[in-house]
């Protein structure tokens, strides 16, 4: 089983810096190694605002499970929620569902993996 054991007390492509694309890099490699597959699932309104057709694009994202779900910046825990690391490749939102093995997530929380101003990951918390 995928997965990391850490504490954390964190669809927009990002571009690395000369000066922290290394972060980024390692970042990447860890959660390449660590991770598997998942799906960030948007809803986005293809309509008008006067009448709204909703779009759902899953977009896939690499992901590692943090096995030890202890605090999120001051956000309530509840017992089964779950906190993944992603690739800064996407953005996510608290409106996208997380897919993980055929299991959709809510995301509660999103808080960003920094090195200088590169985000380098994100850190979101899901509720089934």
């Amino acid at each position: 089983e995928h997965g990391m054991d850490m504490v954390i007390t964190p669809h927009t492509p990002i571009k690395p810096t000369p000066s922290h694309g290394w972060a980024k890099e390692f970042v990447d490699d860890m959660l390449l190694r660590n991770g598997r597959e998942v799906s960030l699932r948007s809803r986005v309104n293809i309509g008008s605002d006067y009448d709204p057709v909703f779009d759902d694009t899953d977009t896939p994202v690499q992901a590692a499970e943090i096995k030890k779900v202890t605090d999120v910046a001051g956000f309530l825990i509840e017992k089964d929620d779950k906190l993944f690391w992603l690739k800064s490749d996407i953005a996510p939102t608290t409106s996208d569902l997380l897919i993980d093995e055929n299991t959709d997530y809510t995301v509660i929380n999103v808080q960003e993996y920094k090195a200088g101003e590169l985000i380098c990951a994100y850190v979101i918390q899901v509720r089934a």
